[in-house]
């Protein structure tokens, strides 16, 4: 919005404006978030004018070859303010970790409303993210089911990420 300043003093009437504008809301948005060692992924910023990723690049997408698990962040500009977004990329040793377990699991009710169910041998850990790769909750599970309280949530798309003693997954939910 524009902010006026006006003020009077000897030598006549002054006035001011200003345009404020708004902070940015910066974003990623990438193709994978489990990948296999150098497997490539593509990370694209939005909500600024310019950016600044931690791997020291400038544009507003990037490639990336990850060969551990790796938090990708990028720091946004606009107008003189600033915003920062983060990803976070898990890396398995080979593909046969990632299906084996992807073919194994059972989420259930998918769409859900308020609770998500797990099924899958080995459960260790169930890691819920937003679209932007952003944790909102993680589980430490013993056994092979859990559920899991979305009522908290806002109605939308979010991946799931169960680790098991066999590997990893990534699995999408529709929260209703």
């Amino acid at each position: 919005g524009r902010v006026s300043h006006i003020s009077s003093q000897n030598d006549g009437l002054h006035c001011l404006l200003f345009d404020v504008l708004p902070q940015p809301e910066v974003t990623i948005v990438a193709t994978d978030a489990r990948v296999v060692e150098g497997d490539v992924v593509y990370l694209a910023a939005t909500g600024a004018n310019s950016y600044l990723w931690n791997t020291g690049d400038s544009n507003s997408a990037i490639v990336v070859r990850p060969t551990q698990d790796t938090v990708f962040s990028v720091e946004g500009f606009r107008g003189g303010c600033s915003a920062s977004a983060q990803y976070y990329i898990a890396v398995a040793e080979d593909t046969v970790a990632i299906n084996a377990v992807q073919e194994d699991a059972l989420l259930y009710p998918n769409p859900t409303q308020d609770c998500l169910n797990v099924a899958v041998a080995g459960l260790k850990t169930v890691t819920i993210y937003d679209a932007v790769g952003r944790v909102l909750q993680r589980h430490q599970v013993t056994g092979s089911t859990a559920s899991v309280s979305l009522k908290d949530l806002t109605s939308g798309i979010y991946f799931v990420m169960l680790e098991t003693t066999s590997g990893v997954s990534m699995h999408k939910i529709v929260k209703q």
